[in-house]
């Protein structure tokens, strides 16, 4: 399961990174399931709102969430998709077709 989740996760954050004003905000040489992002031209409460129009959930997670990190780092909100072993390869291309429309 780990595997697979990592495997994901990984493939999610490569097709993230590759997107024009998309930033992955995941640190760290172990990573897990949950893939943190912002972009530069749209605030994360209207990317939630506009993937879960396509019928994606993601989360955004503030400064309350994780503050010594995102203070530091001076992030104010972040994107979070959470992977399961169950999702897909061509669900990630729908998320990323999604997040470019």
């Amino acid at each position: 399961i780990r595997e697979r989740i990592e495997g994901l996760a990984t493939l999610l954050r490569n097709r993230l990174s590759a997107l024009p004003g998309v930033t992955v905000q995941d640190l760290g040489t172990v990573m897990s399931g949950l893939v943190s992002f912002t972009m530069e031209r749209e605030p994360p409460h209207a990317i939630r709102d506009r993937l879960a129009a396509c019928g994606i959930a993601v989360s955004v997670n503030g400064v309350g969430y994780t503050p010594l990190d995102m203070t530091a780092r001076g992030l104010d909100w972040v994107v979070r998709a959470s992977l399961s072993y169950l999702n897909t390869e061509e669900e990630i291309g729908i998320f990323i077709e999604a997040l470019s429309a």
